[in-house]
């Protein structure tokens, strides 16, 4: 039937057939993707299943790991992030689920660090936290438990990441939050972005397109609007943006192509930046509509974008805090079939 419509029918006819079922297959891929999300995400979902426990406990401890990684640390910071901790930590014993996890265990350590920290240094700290210490001593697993908290960077005394390998390249990477004094090279960014180029993209279409912010104040604006370094990174020399076009895909399943070729794309760029010692920090661009509108008019970037990733950038310091950020074992995510 269909062969016998393309024969018959005009070819206009045909073309406006197609998009027309092409444009019903995308609102039905939409309301599935939204109902996924919906359904299944922690925030708006009720399930609480265990892995929504777990995300949601990463959340707040890494919001902690971080304000700990501060080279200006606030002394007594984190009130609420402690407070929705412990809530989801509560719910996630309440349902019964091994609080020998990984996640949990990691939680309780972030706790120890933090508590730790301000002990050694006489200083007073949340009572949310000392009502809620006891869940240290009473579920912590001296096994894999010390893995929280922030850890210091020698990076004045260690190997550069161009002479490491792979290996070790990937176990010593850290996002940097306070950068060096010394500027960094124009050139050496810009190889660092013809290095990344050669990430893979779907059919090689190379959709990426990184906005390079050198201008200070501009730069001042960018961090403002993404609010994720607020606090912290002394002396971004520039920032990367990182977009996607859209116009470089195809139909309805191809939706979603242009966050995965703009993620491979960040990642090569982050890794092609650090073989040229510059330090980096990735900061979502998963914004609320204010937020934006808001870069997109800073930057003049086109509706026909999509906003994947900014990363701050500067020099390396002769040493840095970096959040420990510890990851899941084998185990939890791979299924062998």
């Amino acid at each position: 039937m269909k062969e016998l419509a393309k024969k018959v029918l005009p070819k206009g006819i045909v073309k406006k057939i197609q998009k027309s079922r092409s444009n019903d297959r995308l609102f039905e891929l939409r309301d599935w993707d939204y109902s996924r999300f919906v359904k299944y995400s922690y925030a708006l979902g009720e399930e609480n299943s265990i892995e929504n426990l777990r995300a949601k406990m990463t959340f707040f401890y890494h919001s902690l790991e971080k304000g700990l990684s501060n080279a200006n640390l606030r002394y007594g910071f984190g009130e609420r992030a402690f407070t929705e901790l412990f809530k989801t930590m509560d719910l996630f014993i309440e349902k019964g689920y091994d609080t020998n996890d990984s996640r949990f265990q990691q939680a309780l350590s972030v706790v120890k660090s933090y508590v730790d920290l301000h002990e050694k240094n006489s200083q007073d700290y949340p009572e949310i936290v000392k009502q809620n210490y006891d869940k240290v001593e009473k579920y912590k697993d001296s096994t894999i438990y010390n893995n929280g908290g922030f850890g210091i960077y020698d990076y004045k005394n260690s190997t550069k990441y161009s002479e490491m390998n792979f290996t070790e390249f990937m176990h010593n990477r850290h996002s940097v939050r306070d950068f060096g004094e010394a500027q960094i090279s124009r050139d050496d960014v810009r190889k660092a972005i013809d290095l990344a180029k050669w990430s893979p993209s779907a059919c090689n279409r190379q959709s990426f397109k990184v906005y390079y912010v050198k201008d200070e104040e501009k730069v001042g604006e960018i961090i403002k609007i993404q609010r994720g370094l607020t606090h912290n990174a002394k002396n971004i020399r520039g920032a990367l943006v990182v977009t996607n076009r859209v116009e470089y895909y195809n139909k309805e399943y191809e939706r979603n192509l242009s966050y995965v070729d703009g993620g491979m794309f960040s990642m090569s760029l982050m890794l092609a930046l650090n073989n040229y010692n510059i330090a980096n920090c990735p900061l979502s661009a998963a914004f609320a509509m204010d937020q934006e509108k808001a870069m997109r008019e800073l930057l003049g970037i086109s509706p026909r974008e999509n906003l994947t990733v900014v990363l701050a950038i500067g020099s390396f310091p002769d040493e840095f805090k970096y959040a420990k950020s510890q990851r899941d074992s084998l185990d939890n995510f791979v299924i062998e079939i």
